[in-house]
């Protein structure tokens, strides 16, 4: 498997990456395995990290759906390349916590959820500010 120390990662991004709390479920597209479930740990405007116990190989794509904390029963569904895997430190600390992060390269959103999915993100942008600007 495929991995990289989190800080070349960062020196990379051309996208500021925000904090997020969302469920997802996925599956490999070239693959027989049902769906598994994860977390999704941070978004940017190209790609996002998830934790899960599955560790992937660099290039695999994902078909992901990604299930809003205020809207349940509507996932977007999203399909991606894994650019990165590596394990999740928290994991040896606390059995609970995910085996693995991943970071996933966007390559597309659903025609139907593309305005939602902006919006989703817009509005990790708009958190963030708030908090930035109310220390200020």
């Amino acid at each position: 498997a495929w991995s990289l120390r989190e800080e070349s990662v960062e020196e990379k991004r051309k996208y500021p990456r925000f904090d997020i709390k969302a469920n997802i479920k996925f599956q490999k597209v070239q693959g027989v395995e049902s769906l598994q479930e994860g977390h999704l740990k941070d978004i940017s405007a190209e790609g996002f990290c998830f934790g899960c116990d599955e560790e992937f190989s660099l290039g695999d794509i994902l078909e992901i759906e990604v299930f809003e904390q205020h809207d349940p029963n509507n996932p977007l569904f999203v399909k991606g390349e894994v650019v990165w895997t590596q394990e999740n430190p928290k994991s040896q600390e606390d059995h609970a916590a995910a085996k693995f992060l991943t970071g996933i390269k966007i390559l597309g959103v659903r025609e139907t959820d593309e305005a939602r999915f902006t919006m989703y993100y817009c509005e990790r942008v708009i958190d963030e500010l708030r908090r930035y600007y109310h220390l200020q």
